[in-house]
């Protein structure tokens, strides 16, 4: 007689998949706290351009809510651009 024992894998539950779908992996993990984060500036600047619409109030913004915000949009010519129209 032989005592070796037999192992057989046991059946997938509902659970086993619940956990799959649950598990993520670091990128992903990473890139949904940067969402989070950015949502969360973006909310912040919101609310603080509409404080600014209030007659002698000062709001202060942090760089990143300043970029949400539009602050540092860059609409200058490119310098191919700024080249391009010396030859005119």
């Amino acid at each position: 007689m032989n005592n070796q024992s037999i192992n057989f894998p046991a059946a997938a539950t509902e659970s086993d998949d619940a956990l799959r779908e649950l598990a993520v992996t670091d990128a992903e993990r990473d890139f949904i706290i940067v969402k989070d984060v950015a949502a969360a500036t973006l909310e912040s600047a919101r609310g603080k351009l509409a404080d600014t619409m209030t007659p002698g109030f000062q709001a202060e913004f942090d760089p990143a809510e300043a970029e949400a915000a539009g602050a540092f949009h860059e609409d200058a010519l490119s310098e191919a651009d700024a080249i391009d129209s010396t030859h005119d």
